[in-house]
């Protein structure tokens, strides 16, 4: 991992682990006919191995862990295929995601980054960064689902998600 990185919590902390573990991760399906989702703790101490939500979940726990606030995404195809990604709350402001998008696009050479958006209490637009690893970068395409999503917070649980794409 980049060590150009350290110092406060920033976007290329967060490039930076999601690199990590996407370059070193290792797929592994769940035994037959179980769903198993792996802690993160025994995630890492199995070598970075297991499948999607595994996936998801270690890379919510490692952003919590460096002071971000992160979120697990689960969500169905029109074939029944499903799927589990994290993602990572970025801001509630329009100037800071273009920078922070800018900067994504710039590391990994991409047109656009999607996330999804979601309204606070307070009536401001948050912006959650997709950190799928079926996606080549942070912030890379969303996984093709039937348009119905669950998120899932260590605080709580909530169902509604609008697709949307930064293009540069």
């Amino acid at each position: 991992m980049k060590k150009t990185s350290s110092g406060s919590y920033n976007i290329d902390q967060i490039c930076d682990i999601w690199e990590y573990c996407y370059n070193n991760w290792v797929y592994v399906n769940d035994p037959a006919g179980q769903d198993y989702y792996s802690p993160a703790s025994r995630t890492i101490k199995n070598g970075l191995r297991g499948d999607c939500d595994d996936f998801a979940i270690l890379i919510a726990a490692v952003m919590q862990s460096i002071g971000g606030t992160s979120r697990v995404v689960t969500a169905c195809d029109n074939q029944g295929q499903c799927h589990a990604y994290a993602e990572v709350f970025l801001t509630t402001n329009q100037d800071e995601l273009q920078a922070r998008a800018g900067n994504i696009c710039s590391r990994y050479n991409c047109k656009m980054i999607y996330y999804h958006t979601y309204p606070d209490s307070q009536g401001n637009t948050e912006y959650w960064l997709n950190l799928d690893w079926w996606a080549d970068y942070p912030g890379g395409p969303f996984f093709k689902n039937d348009g119905t999503y669950n998120v899932y917070y260590p605080y709580g649980f909530h169902e509604t998600l609008t697709d949307t794409v930064y293009s540069q």
